[in-house]
């Protein structure tokens, strides 16, 4: 009985790790959604965008708001709200 406690305190660790790990990646890439996107606002205020460009904006935006209503129901779970 206390090899399998040992092994699934092992594997609660790892479980946790890989959310963790998740987090970070994801608030990595939220970063560098947001950093593209200025870049591209600010390239907009100079001259006009190529069509290649604004759908990557959009795509960018739409990346972006996926992230945003992750975070949000990862809040909810956490708060216990439905």
């Amino acid at each position: 009985m206390d090899h399998w406690h040992i092994v699934l305190g092992k594997l609660r660790r790892a479980i946790k790790g890989c959310g963790q790990n998740s987090d970070s990646y994801q608030k990595k890439l939220k970063q560098e959604i947001l950093r593209e996107i200025a870049v591209l606002d600010e390239e907009s205020e100079c001259r006009d965008l190529t069509q290649d460009e604004w759908e990557r904006r959009y795509e960018l935006e739409m990346a972006l708001q996926q992230i945003l209503q992750d975070e949000e129901l990862h809040w909810q779970r956490r708060g216990g709200e439905k």
